[in-house]
């Protein structure tokens, strides 16, 4: 693994994939403005068994801490917010299973609806 410093020394420009669960609250089911400065779980947490393993939210948080401890500010962060695999399928911002029971529920009252006139 490239350090972060040499990576960031050696471009002109490096993008860092982040994710949206390095944020403290971030699994709410609510859509929030995450800003720069929101509270990052690496940040704020104080529970050394939590602390200590490598959960996905707490291992984006320290390689973020990598590349701001570079000292350089030729990288962004960019926090791709659809994601997508055989168990998770977003439509923008809501989970499959909120917008597909919704969809399901329309469906079927327009096929009773239909039936019964």
């Amino acid at each position: 693994m490239v350090p972060a410093y040499t990576y960031t020394a050696s471009a002109s420009a490096a993008i860092h994939c982040g994710a949206k669960v390095v944020f403290v609250d971030s699994q709410k089911d609510c859509v929030e403005i995450i800003l720069r400065y929101s509270p990052r779980l690496v940040d704020v947490c104080t529970d050394p068994e939590y602390l200590s393993i490598d959960e996905y939210g707490m291992a984006k948080g320290r390689e973020e801490n990598l590349l701001r401890e570079t000292g350089r500010t030729n990288w962004t962060i960019i926090r791709p917010y659809i994601t997508y695999n055989s168990n998770r399928i977003q439509l923008g911002v809501y989970e499959k299973e909120n917008w597909l029971r919704r969809a399901l529920l329309k469906s079927v009252r327009e096929v009773f609806t239909m039936l019964h006139q």
